[in-house]
């Protein structure tokens, strides 16, 4: 993935944060230090292993378990699936 689209991403966490106050998933931002680096595409699963090796809190990490996505082709379409989690 290129620097871009990948600082594109990360300007939607922002925007999501932003929008939401955190919402319900808790700190976005600390979501947003986890998923830096990351190769797409990649499963839920790779990236539940991802962010619990990584160190991602418990209770965002059981979140990211809630997504109804299985796959994530970029960035924008894993800050989608949490957006869509959230508006739940």
């Amino acid at each position: 993935m290129s620097a871009p689209a990948f600082r594109e991403g990360i300007d939607m966490l922002d925007k999501i944060k932003d929008m939401f106050g955190g919402g319900d998933f808790g700190d976005l931002a600390e979501l947003q230090k986890y998923v830096e680096g990351l190769d797409f595409p990649i499963s839920k699963d790779e990236l539940i292993v991802h962010v619990q090796e990584s160190g991602l809190q418990d209770d965002l990490v059981a979140k990211l378990q809630n997504l109804d996505q299985d796959q994530f082709k970029d960035s924008s379409d894993l800050i989608n699936s949490v957006k869509d989690l959230m508006n739940k």
